[in-house]
């Protein structure tokens, strides 16, 4: 290698050493070109092995905090790569040096490994199926090769769907069986997302949200209705995500500001020659200007501009059961505060609908209203207000009310944690809680706290809780601000003092809140693995996805020149 300009581009780890070389390395370049050619360690195959080493080094260092922790709870979900590949991403949350943390730990081939490693999956002749439980095998036998104990996993995080969270067949049931100590934490993110979209229910915003929908679809399929929408709005319209409502959120706001200019951009092309574009751009002109679709836009705005600073919230990777909870009752609060002042809400949203409409050049009018109403409710009402309030408006609220009160209730209040926190140790009547909650939890983390016996645990739990008590009696005495999360309980709960109760803070900061760490992992695949880099191995892979989501870990150089020393049989001897 030397530093004239190759003919081809050798790749981007060559190039890199060549400008290494031209920049005055002379050891590097001294190497390159006295080295035999078995001896530069710069092959396809040695960055490879380079990489896993990098990977494991990162890999280790998690491992290592996971065992210092003592609890753990892990988050995992799967998806399709760009090289079709069906990829199970493994993530661990935790609490090391009093911080709360969810890391990536690989990505597995699910096919492959379920095949090779986990008994279930037959791929000699009959269909491969991954169904729960070997989703659920694969991801104990990946917590046994790391030399996790997983009695100590506390939590296990992901979506709803049926695959994971069948009481049947699901793969957290089968990880339960064991891992008898920990608890199915579902992802409140899903769940939020979930309750947003019953507001499908009402057919007003349901066909609203259709027809942003085919706009946004109709400008986005040519090249030459594109640009004329970028010349009326100057920019383009946001897509609308099928499966997150947070992002509906943006494209809903940007689809509001910019629906005049959208009107006028389908004008100009409704007058085309193309029969069928210029039909579509009437009949979408048609939608947009009517009264129901106007109310219906306003109306959906106003409740998701309530729930994105929770769904935003949800997605922190550092949030505990305490905060998430909170967040939950104060957008249950604001909603139910919107419905009960239906009136006075709405009264705001028409003054928004009408200026609306008059920017459009459109009437607010009543639909037809007959004697008898076949395919919709008939209300008595005097005015447009009126009617789009009673029959739009309030089934709207009511409808994400009523799933949000049958949100999924949380680990934290399952297990009586939160008569640890101070806020609720003052706010709850004590003489029919604690007892309540001593045997509660006795009952459930003796296991883990008491070597298996109960009475022990309850015994502990009953003086030390006394003394908890009297402390936070103590420090408000002295009028001092009450600690809120659990790390700032935790920082606050002596060791030697309160050992069960750090215990139980510990695992109430471990148990996850959401699956979005297991996302994240999915969009670091996308810039990782390229359509141009679709064929990498999977130690790669991981290798690649661990340097880039660990970046804050410092790789030891050291290390890792020892575990590639230590990999298949060498010519010479790497390590003294």
């Amino acid at each position: 290698m030397d530093d004239s300009t190759p003919e081809v581009n050798e790749g981007n780890f060559r190039e890199l050493l060549r400008y290494r070389v031209a920049s005055g390395d002379k050891i590097l370049e001294n190497h390159l070109l006295t080295a035999s050619s078995r001896a530069t360690y710069i092959s396809k195959s040695t960055q490879n092995d380079l990489i896993g080493c990098c990977g494991d080094e990162i890999s280790n260092v998690i491992v290592a905090r996971i065992k210092e922790a003592c609890y753990f709870s892990i988050i995992f979900d799967e998806t399709t790569d760009i090289s079709h590949t069906e990829q199970l991403t493994l993530n661990f949350r935790y609490v090391y040096n009093g911080s709360i943390r969810e890391d990536f730990i690989k990505f597995v081939d699910a096919y492959e490994f379920a095949t090779q490693k986990v008994s279930g999956l037959d791929s000699s002749g009959s269909e491969p199926r991954l169904t729960g439980k070997v989703l659920g095998q694969m991801v104990i036998q990946i917590i046994k090769d790391l030399s996790l104990d997983i009695t100590h996993c506390v939590g296990i995080g992901t979506d709803s769907c049926s695959v994971m969270s069948s009481e049947v067949a699901g793969a957290v049931s089968e990880i339960l069986r064991v891992a008898p100590n920990s608890c199915r934490c579902p992802c409140y993110n899903h769940c939020l997302n979930n309750s947003i979209s019953k507001s499908s229910q009402v057919s007003a915003v349901r066909n609203a949200v259709a027809v942003v929908k085919s706009t946004i679809s109709f400008f986005n399929q040519s090249a030459k209705r594109h640009f004329i929408l970028k010349q009326e709005l100057g920019s383009q319209l946001t897509s609308l995500c099928e499966t997150r409502w947070v992002e509906r959120h943006d494209s809903l706001i940007r689809f509001r500001d910019g629906l005049v200019k959208v009107v006028s951009a389908l004008s100009a092309i409704s007058q085309w020659k193309c029969s069928s574009t210029s039909s579509t751009a009437s009949t979408l002109i048609h939608s947009l200007c009517s009264a129901e679709f106007i109310f219906s836009l306003v109306s959906l705005i106003s409740v998701l501009k309530v729930t994105l600073p929770l769904s935003r919230f949800l997605q922190s990777p550092t949030i505990d059961l305490t905060s998430a909870s909170d967040c939950l009752t104060d957008t249950m609060a604001t909603i139910e505060n919107m419905r009960c002042n239906a009136d006075s809400t709405f009264s705001t949203l028409h003054m928004e609908a009408t200026e609306l409409a008059s920017e459009l050049g459109v009437e607010l009018k009543l639909p037809r209203l007959v004697g008898r109403q076949v395919h919709r409710f008939n209300y008595n009402v005097e005015s447009t207000e009126e009617y789009y309030r009673k029959s739009l408006y309030i089934p709207l609220l009511d409808n994400i009310i009523n799933d949000l009160k049958n949100f999924p209730e949380n680990s934290m209040q399952c297990f009586q944690i939160q008569i640890l926190m101070p806020a609720v140790l003052f706010g709850k009547k004590m003489e029919t809680m604690v007892p309540v909650a001593v045997q509660s939890l006795s009952k459930r983390f003796h296991p883990l706290l008491a070597d298996g016996k109960q009475k022990i645990m309850e015994t502990l739990l009953q003086g030390e809780l006394s003394l908890w008590l009297t402390k936070w009696k103590r420090e408000l005495s002295q009028h001092k601000e009450l600690p809120k999360t659990v790390l700032e309980v935790l920082d606050l709960c002596d060791q030697d003092l309160f050992p069960t109760i750090r215990s139980l803070l510990l695992i109430l900061a471990t148990l996850p809140v959401s699956v979005a760490t297991a996302e994240r992992s999915f969009s670091t695949l996308r810039r990782v693995e390229t359509w141009l880099r679709s064929r990498m191995v999977e130690d790669r892979l991981n290798g690649l996805c661990l340097l880039y989501i660990h970046r804050d870990i410092p790789v030891n150089t050291d290390r890792v020149i020892e575990l590639f020393a230590k990999q298949g049989k060498r010519r010479i001897e790497l390590i003294l």
